[in-house]
């Protein structure tokens, strides 16, 4: 049985200039704590100006927001790929609701047009492995063109669980 992935599209203003001779493309990743405007709207390749900082205390979950957009001229088929779970902390990513977790791991492929984005919601939790110390990971997501593999954006989200008073 074949399982199907909704992901959440939103669309964005499109502004478009006369004269472009050849088409681009270039995906685009956003990464937010949810408190502030994301970070990495039109910075493209490494994680510098595409990182953020959770903490969590205790075994209290986490969450952050990546988004993935087409800041190309074309539609395009945009790979996303996010980390996974570890010894010391477990990740669950969702978009529209649905749980993507695998597909995110494993490397999905959503096709975008331009201007067009995907938003995922990753929520973190730290094990028993990390119970009474303090704890860090950094969560990794990279995205790539798929019409030109030289296209990339990445960005990272450090998350540090600090012990809880007596507990955790």
């Amino acid at each position: 049985m074949k399982k199907s992935v909704i992901i959440t599209l939103v669309s964005a203003i499109s502004l478009s200039f006369a004269g472009i001779a050849s088409a681009e493309t270039q995906p685009d990743l956003l990464i937010s704590d949810g408190k502030g405007e994301p970070k990495g709207g039109d910075i493209y390749g490494g994680p510098r100006g595409q990182s953020i900082r959770v903490s969590t205390i205790g075994s209290r979950p986490v969450s952050f927001h990546v988004g993935l957009q087409n800041d190309g001229d074309e539609a395009d088929r945009i790979g996303v790929r996010g980390s996974g779970r570890d010894r010391k902390f477990l990740v669950r990513y969702t978009s529209g609701g649905e749980n993507v977790t695998g597909q995110v791991v494993r490397g999905l492929r959503l096709g975008l047009e331009p201007d067009e984005a995907a938003r995922i919601k990753a929520t973190v939790k730290a094990t028993r492995a990390t119970k009474g110390r303090n704890a860090r990971k950094a969560f990794r997501f990279s995205a790539i063109s798929g019409k030109d593999r030289s296209k990339r954006d990445s960005a990272l989200a450090f998350v540090l669980k600090r012990k809880s008073p007596g507990r955790n």
